[in-house]
């Protein structure tokens, strides 16, 4: 049986989520982004600060790169 999720997971989850269509956005373009995009990832992993160690070594990975395009 299910447990029923608190508000406090479904915020984490929508946060989570946030994150990682912004980081996909990136991916999908063989991990290159935009300033703008690499600017937004970053503000938003510090200001949810919701990040599993895995994924956020592997969106930090990213954001040290800093492939930015510039379209």
């Amino acid at each position: 049986m299910k447990r029923k999720t608190t508000v406090e997971e479904e915020k984490k989850k929508k946060k989570m989520m946030m994150i990682g269509a912004t980081a996909g956005e990136g991916w999908q373009r063989g991990g290159v982004m935009t300033e703008e995009q690499y600017e937004l990832l970053r503000r938003q992993i510090v200001a949810f600060g919701v990040l599993s160690d895995m994924l956020y070594d592997s969106y930090y990975a990213m954001i040290r790169r800093k492939s930015f395009s510039r379209d």
